[in-house]
């Protein structure tokens, strides 16, 4: 996978003159930001966020915390009292602006609030919310005290001191910026530029998930005679640097392939971090092969993710199958769920007495659900965010409880015969004995 251009260049693009510009910003953090024009009947809009403050603006003690900018484009001034900001949309509530909180609609329309855990006013007088931004990407939401939504933002993933946000004057352009303004008017220019995926129609597959006795090849199409489908067979969402669909795919068996996940250390034991399952895992363990496609054109990656996944020469079994696919490093990089990682680590160089791992947070990553019954003949799928959970068992054992929320009102119907079966959009998937049956994990 080929880096993204704004992290092969960040070391160029972030001077120190800004640095110092930004250390330099006043106590208050509220500046004239540009009018109403280009806002489209907004009110309050999240503007800009830093996920990871590394050097960049402080806080009023002297702190560089994660931040979140808030821009008031109504014109009229805005009391804030009661209104929820979150990074979680299933929790918008989840911090409350505190009584007294007015955001102007004339000069003085932006506010900056340090998203650092603290829940308190600094030294400063600036706003510090009781959450901090995973610099893996997630939503952002803002509420208004009755219930509704008044601004989304979604980011990815981010590099250190560089922010993300909308282009100034704009409430639809969003990207990253390489200068961050906290507390002033957005940059007029994008380091990297999101652009949203359009409805391009979705890829379909000539053969369905499930089980295979032999090996076959397998044909992409779709409706669009001028759309190009991109594919990937690492579970990765493609995105354009992903191979280009030119002719059938060859799907066989993965029989004899070397174990790469299953020997991860993923357990802390007085303080250090091993694994345990792999000696208790088949080896090699069964393998599938998943393929994940969506549509090019026109410049803009389709918005519609098709995934399948295909076992060959590999017993179905006699229970439904869950397949849950996700970015590689997102689950087993360095700053992935599903391992000790960055946090052991940098705990660990630090001297602490409990050393964590980054399975112990509450950070989330995108995934693809699919459940086949148990001959594979049907299969179901949407996508998820996904999430460590569990206590004691998330660096007691090898396999992990995964908390599962569905995206797009998606509902699963596993369990159509209890009540509310038919709506249920959250699943937990455990192991035998909470994950500590070994043998039975794969």
């Amino acid at each position: 996978m080929k880096t993204p251009v704004y992290k092969r260049i960040l070391a160029v693009l972030l001077p120190l003159a800004v640095l110092a510009a930004l250390l330099a910003a006043g106590a208050g953090y509220l500046a004239e930001a540009p009018g109403a024009d280009g806002y489209a009947g907004a009110t309050v809009l999240i503007n800009e966020l830093c996920a990871k403050n590394l050097t960049g603006v402080a806080d009023g003690d002297g702190n560089t915390g994660d931040w979140v900018e808030l821009i008031n484009v109504s014109g009229q001034d805005i009391a804030l009292d009661g209104w929820g900001l979150s990074d979680d949309p299933d929790r918008p509530f989840r911090w409350t602006f505190p009584e007294g909180t007015t955001l102007s609609g004339g000069a003085n329309n932006i506010i900056l609030i340090f998203a650092d855990g603290q829940d308190c006013y600094d030294g400063g007088g600036n706003l510090h919310a009781d959450f901090s931004l995973s610099r893996t990407g997630e939503t952002l939401v803002l509420t208004a005290p009755d219930g509704t939504t008044v601004d989304e933002l979604e980011y990815p993933a981010m590099e250190y001191d560089l922010s993300y946000g909308r282009l100034y004057g704009s409430a639809e352009r969003v990207g990253v910026f390489a200068d961050p303004t906290p507390g002033t008017a957005n940059s007029r220019n994008f380091l990297e530029e999101t652009v949203v995926p359009a409805d391009w129609g979705e890829v379909e597959f000539s053969a369905p998930a499930g089980f295979y006795d032999e090996e076959f090849t397998l044909t992409l199409s779709c409706d669009d005679p001028d759309a190009i489908i991109l594919y990937t067979l690492d579970g990765s969402v493609p995105d354009t640097d992903s191979d280009v669909y030119t002719g059938p795919i060859t799907i066989q068996s993965r029989a004899g392939e070397e174990n790469e996940y299953v020997s991860l250390p993923t357990v802390l034991h007085d303080g250090w971090v091993m694994g345990y399952a792999y000696q208790c895992a088949p080896d090699p363990v069964d393998k599938a092969t998943t393929v994940t496609a969506r549509l090019w054109k026109d410049g803009v990656l389709g918005e519609a993710v098709t995934v399948q996944t295909y076992w060959v020469g590999v017993e179905s079994g006699s229970l439904p199958v869950v397949s849950l696919t996700a970015e590689a490093d997102d689950l087993f990089g360095n700053e992935g769920i599903y391992v000790a990682g960055e946090t052991y680590y940098t705990m660990l160089k630090y001297g602490s007495e409990n050393p964590q791992g980054n399975f112990n947070g509450n950070e989330k990553a995108d995934a693809r659900l699919q459940i086949l019954s148990p001959d594979g003949s049907e299969s179901w799928q949407a996508e998820t965010t996904v999430r460590v959970s569990g206590g004691w068992s998330r660096q007691g054992v090898q396999q992990k409880n995964l908390h599962l929320k569905l995206q797009n009102d998606a509902t699963s119907g596993v369990l159509a015969e209890a009540p509310g079966g038919d709506a249920l959009d959250t699943l937990v998937l455990r192991g035998m004995g909470n994950g500590t049956v070994y043998p039975a994990l794969y």
